[in-house]
């Protein structure tokens, strides 16, 4: 689709993640039918994000922000008083965020993740 980007990881997931025009909307197909691409309106911004490991350092993350003009701002998660992982904020067109985490804040992250901490995470954030 004109307008549209893709980037894969080439990891062992097969991880990719594609991008479409802003009034692109996906929809799920009827019966047997998979999903359709369709132009609609614009949202401000979208509910959703997604968490993403990436093989850059901590300044790429900034360079690539700051190039493209998005916000791009390195952040704390947990509890209040508690920093349990850090992440980047990516707003890809400052609408849609992407949770980066560089190779050196994955093993905070995946403790989390893996473990009773997100349970916490999650009740604070009244997501339990």
């Amino acid at each position: 689709m004109p307008g549209a980007w893709a980037v894969y990881q080439e990891d062992e997931h097969g991880s990719g993640i594609e991008v479409y025009e802003e009034r692109t909307v996906l929809v799920p197909g009827e019966g047997d039918a998979m999903g359709d691409i369709r132009l609609g309106e614009v949202p401000a911004a979208v509910a959703f994000h997604a968490l993403v490991s990436v093989p850059v350092d901590r300044a790429t993350i900034e360079r690539i922000g700051a190039r493209e003009g998005w916000r791009t701002q390195h952040c704390w998660r947990g509890p209040p008083g508690m920093k349990l992982f850090e992440l980047y904020e990516f707003w890809v067109e400052n609408r849609v965020m992407l949770e980066l985490v560089t190779e050196d804040m994955v093993a905070a992250y995946a403790k989390v993740a893996n473990g009773a901490a997100q349970r916490i995470l999650l009740a604070s954030r009244g997501s339990a």
